[in-house]
């Protein structure tokens, strides 16, 4: 097995960092959402070699990271998409309106689910029974606000250090 612990960069913010190397060198995995919190990942790419990562403490992994080998291999780590529920915020947003999206958010954190908030929208990525998700979201949804379904490059915003144990 590989092992793949340096960081390299991120081919969504250097898009020329993959042609400065060799392409016999470098390959690419696919890591799913849960595979991704882990402290050690063992990973098939794309090629079939089965790899080990070990993503820095410091800045964890990201879609796009570039990570090298010890004897030069380079490897292209990307996320698996996700089915999110898609809450879509009004059009006409106002104050109260804002108010009601902070309290909805505030509600899916304490049933611990992630979300992300990209543009205008909140994404909550499904990882068990929809039925459920949609079930509380119809209850707690801010009048005037809707949803959908979508497929999406998940990645999860991280506070360090946050914990219920302190």
């Amino acid at each position: 097995m590989i092992v793949f612990n340096t960081y390299i960069g991120n081919v969504n913010q250097n898009k020329s960092l993959i042609e400065e190397f060799d392409a016999d060198l470098v390959d690419r995995v696919v890591i799913d959402p849960d595979e991704r919190k882990r402290s050690r990942i063992r990973a098939m790419t794309e090629s079939g070699t089965e790899v080990g990562i070990v993503p820095s403490e410091e800045t964890g992994l990201k879609n796009g990271d570039v990570l090298a080998a010890d004897d030069g291999q380079r490897l292209v780590v990307e996320f698996e998409r996700v089915e999110a529920l898609i809450v879509e915020l009004p059009d006409n947003i106002n104050p109260h309106d804002i108010f009601d999206a902070i309290k909805f958010g505030h509600m899916i954190g304490n049933r611990h689910w992630s979300l992300r908030i990209v543009d205008d929208e909140i994404q909550i990525p499904l990882s068990g029974d929809r039925s459920i998700v949609e079930d509380f979201v119809d209850q707690h949804l801010p009048e005037g606000f809707h949803y959908r379904y979508r497929d999406v490059e998940y990645e999860p915003t991280v506070q360090p250090g946050h914990t219920h144990d302190q």
